[in-house]
């Protein structure tokens, strides 16, 4: 059947930019558009309204997108759907080879292997990494892999060249030559050294051994990836969009720089390498910045004199573990859901997802089972393989593209411009470029302008906690090994004697601390400040947790009572409000149909046994009965007396009353609470 063009416009009339304003003005009643806008972690501008007149998307743009998101190889990749590529980061090996045959057949098509040696923040994110202490490891783990067929990611750390003969060998015993595999096998120096705070054998050995690693793969004619430039450590630490974007590129830039520094053909460097980005909750703006990475990786490597139309960068997003929650963990199951639609639409290569209950401990199989079928969902069901780049036309989004891929550039000229990323971590720009976010994103989640569902809104006291296992301790390697291997890196240029050296090691039973010791005898340390790890609902969750350990040591938690003023319809809306507000802390509501006899009030709120009150009302209701409520009130001694909403001109005289908090829309809810517990005598 023949395609059909459509026309929409054909049956529309035109509507300018000032009917649109009009329309929007008539909405809000008279406010101004302006009035709805919205400021941005990237120091951006979220408009109302974007439309044609906007300026910004000239054909002559330096960041134009033509060719990166809407090219003929875009088309064919996204028709073939994207990569599901699953991740395995802890747990016993059998269980792990019987999970990874389980999610191929569910549909994975490729795994991401993340051993210990490779793990990063392994006790602040729990994984410590896959405990594979010798090759037989490997080989256990992928015994019912095809490997001719099923690409794998194996992280490596900064252990690039025991990690490749390792993946190799494996691949040996099923007859498959190195051509053949498929995936990577990655190093992420500075992510390593961002996340550790330190590298045993320095950053140099580092640089070595990928310098090395690019002339096996030449000489292999291996497809495999062999560095990444990854965003994930910075994204975790609570980086913004444009944030990761410039630590990615200037992560790739410092990489072409050291392999241009060792010889290397940047154009093979280039082809070897791919970039690691995390998705997080804005929707559009995550969808821009996979979107802004093609343009900026373009625009780098053609300044590296790379034909990147040749050498597109492949793009692997990872849903964010900065989103996820401990409490009503099943949210979880949205946000990754959304943060897949934004990677995918966005223009992501492959995309895993966290299973929803890693925060808690090791995910167990719904975990897996769901992060597989999410996808599927979305790719066989939703059909968003279909279209490529489906934002593209959209004003807000390619608008919130280019802004945010010229945000990330300045940033990373600026890196450039103080010694490059390595530079930028030792001397601690990095911290607090992020550190900077961070206090914003705290400031909107205390007052819950950046709300975390189930968690600072909306919070289910009684549900069931969810369990799982907590994660073990990482492996411990002795790198002492009395084997012989003394072909080191000082021989750069043999090659085939330096990964034969390493194969007969390994087949002897020696680890990869084992080989990497032999390897950098007298390597450097490298050290730099850790980047800390942010989530979200953190901060909310140890009200929970100070909650639970007070009701474990005292048989109940705390409690308030609504006293609630008037009929239902005039108490319901603040009521409401008050027990979200409470619930949050995990602080339980004693609830009421309301009164008008204050004296009956006090009464209630005495045999209530809660630890103090919430006052819910009308306006009118505050100005007539505070007072007097406060005075029946004062002989049961509350802990605390709150009221729910804006005191206004009255705050003077109903604190000297007796209020002790004010809660509303837009307060420092954290901070009230956290009072609130202190008063309580509930602490963390």
């Amino acid at each position: 059947m023949e395609d059909k063009q459509l026309h929409l416009q054909q049956y529309f009339s035109p509507v300018s930019a000032d009917e649109w304003e009009a329309e929007v003005e008539r909405v809000l009643k008279g406010r101004k558009a302006a009035t709805l806008q919205k400021s941005l972690y990237e120091g951006l501008t979220q408009q109302p309204l974007y439309h044609q007149a906007d300026d910004t998307l000239s054909p002559d743009t330096a960041f134009a997108n033509a060719g990166f998101s809407r090219s003929v190889a875009a088309f064919e990749r996204r028709q073939a759907g994207w990569d599901i590529r699953q991740v395995y980061d802890s747990g016993a090996l059998e269980q792990v080879a019987e999970a990874i045959a389980t999610d191929i057949q569910r549909g994975v098509n490729s795994l991401w292997l993340v051993p210990g040696w490779a793990a990063t923040h392994p006790s602040s994110l729990g994984a410590g990494g896959l405990v594979l202490q010798r090759l037989d490891g490997l080989r256990s783990l992928l015994k019912d892999v095809n490997l001719a067929e099923t690409p794998i990611s194996l992280a490596a750390g900064t252990a690039l060249l025991p990690s490749l003969v390792w993946l190799t060998e494996a691949a040996n015993d099923k007859g498959v030559s190195p051509s053949s595999l498929m995936g990577s096998v990655y190093v992420d120096p500075i992510g390593m050294l961002a996340s550790h705070g330190e590298l045993p054998h320095g950053l140099e050995s580092a640089w070595s051994e990928l310098a090395l690693g690019l002339k096996w793969r030449e000489q292999h004619q291996a497809e495999l990836d062999l560095w990444s430039a990854s965003g994930l450590v910075f994204h975790d630490a609570g980086a913004s969009a444009a944030q990761e974007l410039a630590f990615i590129l200037a992560s790739a830039v410092e990489t072409l720089r050291q392999m241009e520094q060792r010889g290397a053909d940047l154009t093979k460097v280039a082809a070897a390498g791919f970039a690691q980005v995390g998705v997080g909750r804005h929707m559009f703006v995550e969808m821009a910045k996979v979107r802004a990475l093609r343009m900026l990786w373009a625009k780098v490597m053609k300044a590296c004199g790379v034909d990147a139309a040749h050498h597109p960068v492949f793009v692997h997003a990872v849903t964010s573990r900065v989103t996820t929650a401990q409490r009503d963990p099943w949210v979880n199951f949205l946000r990754n859901t959304a943060e897949c639609f934004s990677a995918v639409t966005g223009g992501a290569d492959a995309v895993t997802i966290t299973p929803f209950e890693r925060a808690l401990g090791v995910p167990g199989e719904l975990g897996l089972r769901m992060a597989v079928k999410t996808q599927l969902v979305l790719e066989k069901e939703s059909h968003l393989s279909r279209v490529v780049d489906p934002a593209a036309g959209s004003w807000y989004v390619e608008s919130m593209t280019d802004s945010l891929a010229r945000e990330a550039w300045a940033l990373f000229q600026t890196i450039e411009g103080q010694g490059g990323i390595v530079s930028c971590l030792r001397e601690g720009s990095v911290h607090e470029w992020i550190a900077e976010v961070v206090a914003q994103k705290n400031k909107n989640s205390s007052k819950r302008k950046a709300p975390v569902l189930g968690v600072s809104e909306y919070a289910n006291l009684e549900e069931e906690a969810l369990k799982r296992p907590s994660w073990p301790d990482g492996p411990s390697e002795d790198p002492g090994f009395s084997g012989d291997l003394v072909h080191h890196l000082a021989e750069e240029s043999d090659v085939a004697a330096t990964m034969d050296a390493l194969t007969q090691a390994s087949q002897q039973g020696a680890s990869v601390a084992a080989l990497e010791a032999a390897l950098h005898p007298e390597g450097a340390a490298d050290s730099v400040e850790p980047l800390p790890v942010y989530r979200w609902a953190a901060a909310w969750e140890a009200l929970r947790e100070a909650v639970d350990a007070f009701a474990e040591k005292h048989g109940n938690a705390p409690s308030v009572f609504l006293a609630n003023l008037g009929s239902i319809p005039e108490h319901k809306a603040r009521a409401g409000f008050a027990q979200r507000f409470f619930a949050a802390g995990g602080v339980t509501s004693v609830s009421n149909d309301g009164f008008t006899d204050m004296d009956a009030l006090a009464q209630a709120y005495a045999e209530s046994g809660a630890n103090g009150l919430v006052i819910c009302g009308t306006d009118e209701a505050y100005v007539e009965q505070v007072e007097s409520l406060m005075a029946a009130i004062k002989t049961h001694r509350p802990t605390f007396v709150a009221l729910a909403g804006r005191p206004g001109e009255h705050e003077e005289t109903w604190t000297n009353a007796g209020v002790t908090h004010y809660l509303y829309l837009g307060c420092d809810a954290l901070s009230v609470l956290q009072s609130l517990h202190r008063a309580l005598g509930v602490t963390a």
